[in-house]
């Protein structure tokens, strides 16, 4: 076996302690709970997005377009609108006794003209005719079959 020196054992020593010092994770946390803090940090911010998320539906539900369409308010039903300028419409308004013919701006809304009731069959027959939106696959497979056919009659053409 070879005789070390004392001064390359120094040296090993000093060299391997400062390796080890490098190499030797250090977690300084004041609590002592090392990484609860950005636990609680996550859950926290975990749950302001949850509620954020609840905000939004809640509001979605209230004032979307969903409520139009599932007749939550049957005493007070648009029957027609006309555009008269930018911001002026003319909207005829149908109510329980009566419909009413309004001017509406962004300011204000104006009562023009009050016109008797639609008879009952003519208000049955009107909610039968409303056209339903098709679904997202029927307006797909419609676009899909429309573009086929642009794209095989320029390639025809060509």
């Amino acid at each position: 076996m070879t005789a070390l020196s004392e001064s390359s054992v120094q040296t090993a020593i000093t060299l391997g302690s400062h390796v080890t010092a490098q190499a030797a994770p250090v977690f300084q946390s004041g609590s002592g709970f090392g990484g609860m803090e950005s636990l609680g940090k996550m859950v926290l911010g975990l749950l302001v997005v949850v509620a954020l998320i609840f905000a939004c539906a809640a509001l979605v539900k209230r004032m979307g377009p969903m409520r139009q369409l599932s007749g939550a308010n049957k005493q007070l039903r648009v029957l027609g609108s006309q555009a008269v300028g930018q911001r002026e419409r003319v909207v005829v308004i149908q109510t329980e006794d009566a419909r009413l013919v309004l001017g509406v701006t962004s300011q204000s809304i104006t009562h023009l003209h009050t016109l008797p009731p639609l008879p009952e069959d003519e208000v049955s027959t009107k909610d039968h005719e409303t056209k339903t939106l098709p679904t997202f696959r029927e307006a797909l497979a419609h676009n899909l079959k429309k573009k086929m056919a642009r794209t095989s009659s320029q390639r025809d053409n060509s």
